[in-house]
């Protein structure tokens, strides 16, 4: 465990980052973990999640990132928002603490995204995203909702499920020779027919079901 640290969006400091998934920590996280680094080169993730500190507890949400820099001022971490949205954060909040753990998550070979809108078919090339969009997150974690920009428009995409599964439900995309399959969300349901009767609590007088007091 690497420690618990105020987080704060990284548009804040980055806003060409706000869309990925890397995160800025403080420059004592890269001196702690130099020896790690030299030893075995492997892409640096860590595993967030919301940290109360009144209980000591942290939160059973969770997600994985990258690191994008250590500019970060000490005991402050800088997040993109969807992280947060996940984690339960509020935005506005200068309370927000972060449980922040170095892991190691095997490299993936699948992934199953699935757009939130259906327009996103229409209006987005699937190649151009995966050849630049989704090279700025190292690790997916499944039901992490991401926020992708294609032209100007922001995107959510709900990571569907990965491969291989594994005990964090995450998976290492840096460098990874990874199959993606994009799932459409449901339809709406249609509207109703003209022929359906259309209920409503609105009340009409004298509508109920009479009888004559003789009956």
């Amino acid at each position: 465990m690497l420690g618990v640290f105020n987080c704060f969006p990284i548009e804040f400091i980055s806003p060409d980052h706000a869309n990925g998934g890397k995160v800025i920590l403080p420059h004592t996280i890269l001196e702690e973990l130099q020896n790690v680094i030299d030893q075995d080169g492997k892409p640096l993730i860590f595993r967030l999640s919301a940290f109360k500190k009144e209980c000591g507890m942290r939160s059973e949400n969770e997600t994985y990132c990258g690191v994008l820099d250590f500019t970060a001022e000490e005991g402050c971490c800088f997040v993109p928002k969807w992280m947060m949205f996940k984690l339960g954060l509020k935005l506005e909040s200068d309370t927000n603490h972060l449980l922040i753990e170095k892991v190691d998550l095997e490299r993936g070979n699948y992934v199953k995204l699935e757009p939130l809108t259906r327009d996103f078919f229409d209006n987005v090339d699937l190649k151009t995203l995966l050849e630049h969009h989704l090279k700025t997150f190292v690790a997916l974690c499944e039901d992490d909702v991401l926020d992708v920009e294609y032209q100007g428009i922001v995107y959510n995409i709900r990571v569907n499920s990965i491969k291989p599964e594994n005990k964090h439900r995450a998976i290492c995309v840096n460098e990874a020779d990874i199959s993606v399959d994009f799932i459409e969300p449901p339809l709406p349901p249609p509207p109703p027919s003209r022929d359906e009767p259309i209920l409503s609590n609105t009340f009409v007088p004298f509508s109920g079901i009479g009888r004559r007091l003789c009956d």
